[in-house]
């Protein structure tokens, strides 16, 4: 490709070849046509202004990374080297692979949109997508704001041109739900991969763009002799043993998944910022930044977690506070275990590390329950609801342990055993406090 002249010296007003004014479906609107009912449980980024998105999770930007789209399976897979000296846990989204030179290489895979070629009647839309190819060189950059001649909501998020010649690249949504930027995974774009808001973010970050920092500059990613940064297949993609790739997203109206059990489809896992929102976060130029700055309200994005905001926690017999972190997170330990039940996502982990059947006990060992509980005020894969109730929550879930009168009032309604559980449905905890009232840490104290 005689591309590379064109890099960096384009211009990010330039950057609108794959989404001049979007089709009603992709409008940048309260509702968007076509989002199928499964899409209500995906990830919540404000879509209301262009942010600098900034990246504070787990992975590491990779070694000799490629990616692979896939046209029919609307997914991108990047496999890239781990740093040489890396020896942190992954998250569950990452596949690594130990080879035999003793590097570690991961796989993760995310879900895409691909380029809408017909409209509702049948008729052509003038949408072309990319060229099936070994593409040999990224142009990324960490920021993109909206179009508003063109009316092209970019929202912020990264833009990773890798079709140099017609300017396609993996960006963000672009269509918007209720305030917020949401994927439709399927046959809706002008021609570039869309992306999920968190998805795209951290892709940047995996290339090599230095996503915490918001004022990164813009970088080229050249493939080394002979190799390629991006290959595009019309099939879909597939694994070394023959296996279809797929990941767990759902599909928008034109797309469905492949059919197959696990012999014939690997279904990767992926992730949202609704169950990891210290991951991916709009930067707030008011607060330093650092590994805690995601750590805020989820209905501002910009206030900090604070220990005040926090439920009472009311640790069992035996069992005293102990502070977790910085930013004012406590767990209940008897000096050398840590009091569950704990949440699904330090579960996994626990398993990834190694834990077996230790990791679904309501004990664990106070230095691997610290570990796999992170620093943040709520544990790992749990959101404080500063507004209503004061407890962290993954799903419906709240995590306690709770109150003396508030385990009285649940046994007094039949809740049994039950009630002395440190893991109650949010349901019935708001009940609980509506009739005898919020009981916060700092009065506890």
């Amino acid at each position: 490709m005689n591309t590379h002249a064109l890099t960096l010296a384009l211009t990010l007003s330039g950057l609108v070849a794959c989404a001049d004014p979007p089709p009603p479906a992709d409008a940048v609107t309260g509702t968007s046509a076509g989002t199928p009912a499964d899409l209500g449980g995906a990830k919540r980024l404000d879509a209301r202004v262009d942010h600098h998105w900034i990246y504070t999770g787990l992975l590491p930007a990779l070694d000799d990374w490629h990616a692979v789209l896939s046209l029919a399976g609307h997914t991108v897979r990047i496999t890239g080297l781990l740093p040489a000296a890396y020896d942190a846990p992954l998250p569950f989204w990452a596949e690594p692979m130990l080879r035999s030179d003793g590097r570690v290489e991961v796989t993760l895979v995310y879900p895409v949109a691909t380029a809408r070629l017909k409209d509702e009647r049948g008729a052509p839309t003038g949408n072309t997508n990319p060229l099936p190819a070994d593409y040999d060189f990224v142009s990324a950059y960490p920021y993109t704001p909206s179009d508003p001649v063109k009316g092209t909501g970019w929202g912020g998020f990264p833009y990773l041109e890798y079709d140099l010649e017609r300017r396609l690249a993996f960006h963000g949504p672009i269509t918007a739900e209720n305030g917020t930027w949401r994927l439709l995974r399927g046959p809706v774009s002008h021609g570039c991969a869309r992306m999920q808001g968190e998805h795209v973010v951290e892709m940047a970050h995996l290339m090599g763009l230095d996503m915490a920092d918001p004022a990164a500059p813009a970088r080229g990613f050249p493939a080394a002799q002979g190799d390629f940064r991006v290959r595009v297949v019309e099939d879909f993609d597939r694994l070394p043993d023959g296996r279809i790739v797929d990941v767990e997203y759902p599909g928008a109206a034109g797309f469905t998944r492949p059919a197959g059990g696990p012999e014939q489809v690997a279904v990767f896992a992926t992730w949202s910022s609704d169950a990891f929102p210290r991951f991916v976060c709009a930067h707030d130029p008011a607060r330093p930044l650092g590994d805690d700055h995601c750590d805020a309200l989820p209905e501002t994005g910009a206030i900090p977690l604070r220990a005040a905001d926090l439920g009472e926690i009311a640790c069992p017999a035996g069992y005293t506070p102990l502070a977790v972190g910085d930013a004012g997170g406590r767990l209940c330990t008897d000096g050398v275990n840590a009091w569950g039940p704990f949440t699904q996502a330090m579960t996994s982990l626990c398993a990834r590390w190694g834990g077996g059947r230790n990791c679904t006990q309501d004990r664990w060992s106070l230095g691997l329950a610290r570990s796999a509980r992170g620093r943040g005020v709520c544990p790992l894969g749990a959101t404080l609801d500063a507004r209503d109730t004061g407890y962290c929550f993954e799903g419906d879930e709240a995590f306690g342990p709770f109150p003396a009168d508030y385990v009285a009032a649940c046994e007094a309604a039949g809740g049994g055993r039950a009630c002395r559980s440190a893991r109650w449905r949010g349901d019935f905890l708001r009940r609980t406090i509506a009739r005898l009232g919020r009981r916060t840490a700092g009065a506890a104290q």
